[in-house]
């Protein structure tokens, strides 16, 4: 959200490339909405992804190729609306995700303090990345700073990818493995198995 959101960008672009009014500008700050809606609701396989940390970089490479496209794809309102779509579903599916984990992982005790965490960066991630669009906007044309933000997400993601092999490597926990940690091992049926 920091390095490619492109919302402080839209009146700009509906005004000054595709020239359309407030239904044009609605419909880009629309779009992306959207995508995330339709993304939550594809969304039920994320409970049996086997790497669930990977899917995280891929979903949030996949928003950076989005905005990326969607900044290249200027020319045409209607074109560029696609790839703003698959990145508000790449968005959604990245947050559900990041949420498994978070849920998944942390501790009891210290559950409430990590969903605060999460929820300040969930809140003014967006807003900061206002900022930088509008920043860098001033200096380079909106759709240039539009696939700049786009294209450094995903160079992000690699680097985070390089630099957190614990993420890229990481299994997630089983639904029988969660089971057996709340219930004790003989609760759990024994024909459901861990992920390998």
């Amino acid at each position: 959200m920091v390095l490619s959101l492109p919302r402080a960008l839209f009146p700009a672009l509906a005004v000054t490339v595709f020239r359309v009014g407030p239904l044009g500008l609605g419909i880009l700050y629309a779009t992306p909405g959207l995508g995330a809606v339709t993304g939550a609701a594809l969304s039920g396989f994320v409970g049996r992804m086997r790497k669930p940390g990977r899917a995280v970089l891929f979903a949030v490479s996949v928003w950076g190729i989005g905005i990326a496209g969607f900044g290249l794809l200027t020319r045409s309102l209607w074109l560029a609306l696609i790839p703003l779509f698959i990145a508000g579903s790449a968005d959604a599916i990245g947050a559900i995700t990041r949420s498994t984990i978070l849920q998944t992982l942390t501790p009891d005790r210290l559950r409430g303090r990590l969903s605060a965490l999460n929820s300040m960066v969930v809140t003014s991630g967006p807003y900061l990345g206002d900022l930088r669009a509008g920043v860098v906007g001033s200096v380079l044309p909106a759709e240039w700073t539009i696939t700049l933000g786009g294209l450094l997400t995903v160079l992000g993601c690699a680097l985070i990818g390089l630099r957190l092999p614990e993420l890229w490597a990481y299994k997630g926990v089983s639904f029988a493995r969660s089971e057996a940690s709340v219930h004790g091992p003989s609760q759990v049926n024994d024909t459901t198995t861990a992920d390998p």
